[in-house]
């Protein structure tokens, strides 16, 4: 990736547990956790995967759709 490279992830942001919002995106994260293995994040747990893979994340935005999709942009971290 060239230094000024950004990663672009599209996918749900979850809001952060204990909020009542968000049920169609909560839905498909338990779809994910039964039938796949997988999982829909909170921002927090973003900002953590992103930092855990060595960057930094930069923002979120929605998309206006009923899953909570976004896109989630990060950065190399500074080292």
């Amino acid at each position: 990736m060239e230094v000024d490279g950004r990663l672009l992830c599209v996918d749900a942001v979850l809001p952060p547990i204990g909020d009542r919002s968000g049920t169609a995106a909560k839905f498909l994260d338990v779809n994910m956790i039964v039938f796949g293995g997988g999982k829909e994040r909170t921002e927090k747990q973003w900002k953590e995967l992103y930092a855990a893979a060595g960057f930094e994340m930069t923002s979120i935005t929605p998309i206006q759709d009923n899953f909570g999709t976004s896109i989630v942009e990060g950065k190399k971290a500074k080292t």
